[in-house]
């Protein structure tokens, strides 16, 4: 039901993030990849008695699922994957005083837009560009925090050290195997490249492709035909007019950094 949603909602630019990350939990499914490693890391640093290991295993393994799933929609759209999460957290927030409570399956936003920052600082990636998203959601966490009792407090702070330690340890292991299945990563040049697209945006002008020259190159070309220029140089001159597609993740990227800004 949620995959329908996105699909149904697909011109939302919430939507690709979560069905990016939807479609993490399907490969999760079928390939049966976040459950080992999990059962690894309680075996190596864990070794619990046989009486909790069940629930153990439940935690382990959903807390490993969600962060491939976050992993799958930031290798196909790079670190604006997690804006949408952050975005959506923080509209929720303004309904309550209370800072979200730890489900048991989802680590705390927080920590997994530390674990996106991570990955994306390892790709020569910044979330640099979108430093207004972060910075008020961790004064929004940090002055709900605030409020609760002490002992609620510092039982937060362990949940989130060890979800994050235990996120740091599956990272490489999941992303290894997210490349498995030959799909298209996002990389810095198309960062680089939603930059420029950005500005495009910015003038008005659809982005859903770019030309494969620069402006002013297409300018210099035309400008040099004349009345008696032959039909060959008048066809090396128009095709520099000629356009490529332009990605999904460059488009959601470029749209989130002109939001931003």
């Amino acid at each position: 039901h949620v995959m329908e949603l996105a699909i149904i909602d697909r011109d939302n630019p919430l939507s690709w993030s979560v069905l990016a990350h939807e479609f993490g939990h399907y490969l999760d499914q079928k390939a049966q990849i976040s459950r080992p490693l999990a059962i690894q890391f309680i075996d190596e640093h864990i070794k619990p008695p046989m009486a909790v290991r069940p629930a153990l295993e439940k935690l382990f393994v959903g807390l490993a699922s969600e962060i491939l799933a976050d992993l799958t929609s930031y290798y196909l759209l790079g670190p604006v994957s997690i804006l949408p999460v952050i975005n959506m957290e923080l509209n929720f927030r303004m309904a309550t005083d209370k800072p979200i409570s730890f489900d048991g399956v989802h680590p705390f936003t927080t920590t997994r837009l530390q674990v996106i920052t991570e990955v994306a600082e390892a790709d020569q990636m910044t979330l640099g560009l979108f430093s207004a998203y972060i910075e008020a959601l961790k004064e929004d966490e940090d002055s709900k925090v605030a409020k609760l009792p002490p002992e609620k407090q510092e039982e937060r702070k362990q949940i989130k050290q060890f979800t994050q330690l235990f996120a740091q340890r599956m990272r490489v292991s999941l992303l290894q195997s997210i490349e498995q299945f030959g799909l298209t990563k996002f990389s810095s040049q198309n960062l680089t490249a939603a930059e420029e697209l950005k500005g495009t945006l910015n003038q008005g002008v659809p982005i859903g492709s770019r030309r494969l020259h620069g402006d002013a190159s297409v300018q210099s070309a035309l400008s040099e035909l004349k009345e008696t220029s032959t039909l060959s140089e008048c066809r090396v001159a128009f095709e520099m007019l000629k356009e490529t597609p332009v990605s999904v993740a460059e488009v959601l990227a470029a749209g989130w950094i002109a939001n931003t800004e």
